[in-house]
């Protein structure tokens, strides 16, 4: 009893105020201890448990947006090829997490003995001796390697070969990706902000990674399409760019808003807590949602301006663009830049995407010009925008702010150069590498036919949904006219009709016919064939009729 009435005691004075910060500090530690005493969670460990669970729960939003790459890269594709891209992301998420597991997470993370290497880590490969507190950090920054991962197969889909595509998900998530995470988000990283003596006293800012993620997956893959090739019939004789539109515009309407939905995770856990920063969590949501919508205004300026209609293929487009674009400044700029930001970054994609064309580089989904060229500018934008009330640094503030003496935009600048040097150098051998060897590309025969078919057992759709939604042409309505006339002439001779005389006039009325049908065929498709039947139908009984006149004429002469 005396030692409840001390706790209520050492409650009540702590709640009092008023206390010096001795009594205070007693005082706690009386409650904290009884609180551990009866095996009740101490504040400390239910403010752990709080921030691993959000981080967590952030950590399937990402990798929830393997949904949304699917659907967005199964929408961009040919119908012949969308149970091979489907087959290459989810390989991404299981390969990814092998090589993640094995060595991805050791060279990104792990602690190196030799102190004075920045480079790269050096400890905890599989998990060995992995303290389990850090295991909400592996899952989470797994989600993140499986993304720049995929982001690479929207550059190189309709023509490479599976075995390739394993090869290189494994080196991207075991090497070529943590080795740059290791740089910018490890605290043993040369670029690292939280390093004991950053680089310029400042470090790189890439709170979600533009450069870590994004540079990383767009450029490699702008490097493995570059070797890769073309697809066949991207580009005529003379080199002219040939549209190769996507099949199915709902598919990558659906993947764009899953991928917006899992970028909320994306950005905010990155934070790597929530605890202790409940404005900043809503504040870099709010920044990310005006991202997003920025770079849908820019695409759509463009569209406008330049293509002269409202495309909305590019305007779903630069909803990513604005999304990649603000990644790296969203806990730094105020909510206004977030929208300054999106919308170029929404030119920024437009630009980059007419640039790759020029140059010929085959890229599908566009990812190169999105996350590529998008990511550099996110890092960049850093170095005009960061607020000095945001940063709580006095050398670290954007240019657009004065005072800062460029400091920041200086290190933004030298990470956007070293990480796509970085990424060019190893995607180049990567790539070169399994085109030496033979295995990167398809044969022509087998990328014409389509990957499903010629790798997946046949199409993704049933042959007869695939004729349901099938166009009428004129070929079609072709077809569809001579079993029309084949089965009039049938109808004729199995009513005992001379042979010369047609139910539906062919011989005498075929051109006329054949002139209705053309009209109504470039007019109205489908309704063409309903009136095309009826104009028959009306003839073979026109024929028919002037057949028993003529049957019965000569039977009165006879007689």
């Amino acid at each position: 009893m005396a030692d409840v009435e001390s706790r209520v005691a050492a409650l009540e004075a702590l709640l009092a105020g008023g206390s010096s910060l001795d009594s205070f500090q007693k005082n706690y530690s009386v409650i904290t201890d009884a609180v551990e005493g009866e095996g009740l969670a101490s504040p400390s460990s239910i403010r752990a448990g709080v921030d691993m669970l959000f981080i967590v729960l952030c950590g399937v939003l990402v990798f929830f947006m393997q949904c949304g790459f699917i659907m967005l890269s199964v929408g961009a594709v040919r119908r012949k090829n969308a149970k091979n891209i489907i087959l290459y992301i989810l390989l991404d998420a299981t390969f990814g997490a092998v090589a993640w597991f094995f060595f991805g997470w050791a060279f990104a993370y792990g602690p190196n003995p030799n102190a004075s290497s920045k480079f790269i880590g050096a400890g905890w490969f599989v998990t060995y001796n992995l303290p389990k507190e850090e295991y909400v950090n592996w899952f989470f920054q797994y989600t993140f390697a499986a993304t720049a991962t995929t982001i690479i197969s929207g550059s190189i889909i309709e023509r490479t070969k599976v075995v390739a595509y394993i090869i290189y998900a494994m080196l991207v998530t075991g090497f070529v990706y943590p080795v740059v995470a290791h740089w910018v988000w490890s605290c043993d990283g040369w670029l690292s902000a939280c390093l004991d003596s950053p680089l310029l006293e400042i470090g790189l800012v890439d709170l979600a990674g533009c450069g870590v993620v994004h540079m990383v997956g767009g450029i490699g893959g702008a490097v493995g399409a570059a070797i890769v090739g073309p697809r066949i019939g991207r580009y005529d004789a003379s080199g002219r760019a040939l549209a190769m539109p996507g099949h199915s515009a709902p598919f990558l309407a659906l993947g764009v808003m899953i991928l917006w939905f899992g970028w909320y995770g994306f950005n905010t856990g990155s934070l790597l807590g929530i605890v202790g920063q409940e404005t900043m969590v809503p504040h870099v949501a709010i920044v990310t949602t005006l991202g997003a919508a920025g770079g849908t205004l820019g695409c759509l300026s463009y569209s406008l301006l330049v293509e002269k209609h409202w495309n909305v293929v590019n305007a779903l487009n630069g909803a990513l663009a604005g999304l990649v674009s603000i990644t790296a400044a969203c806990a730094s700029v105020e909510l206004w830049a977030g929208l300054v930001i999106g919308y170029i970054g929404g030119w920024i994609f437009s630009g980059c995407s007419w640039l790759l064309t020029y140059v010929k580089i085959d890229d599908p989904l566009e990812a190169a010009a999105m996350h590529g060229g998008c990511g550099m500018w996110g890092l960049w934008a850093v170095g005009w925008f960061a607020s000095p009330s945001l940063m709580g640094n006095d050398r670290a503030c954007g240019v657009f702010y004065g005072g800062c003496g460029g400091w920041l935009l200086g290190v933004q600048t030298i990470g956007i150069v070293v990480i796509a040097a970085w990424v060019i150098a190893l995607m180049a051998v990567i790539f070169g590498a399994l085109h030496l060897v033979g295995i990167l590309r398809v044969a022509p025969d087998e990328e014409k036919a389509g990957m499903d078919s010629s790798y997946h057992g046949g199409d993704a759709y049933p042959k007869d949904q695939q004729a349901d939604s099938e166009p009428f042409t004129t070929t079609t309505l072709d077809v569809k006219h001579s079993a029309l006339l084949s089965a009039s002439g049938e109808l004729a001779l199995a009513r005992g009709l001379p042979s010369d005389v047609p139910c539906c006039s062919v011989h005498s009325d075929l051109a006329v016919v054949d002139e209705k049908r053309t009209r109504i065929s470039s007019r109205h498709g489908i309704v063409g064939i309903l009136v095309l039947g009826l104009l028959t139908n009306l003839k073979s009984l026109t024929g028919t009729s002037a057949s028993r006149r003529r049957t019965s004429s000569m039977e009165d002469s006879s007689r």
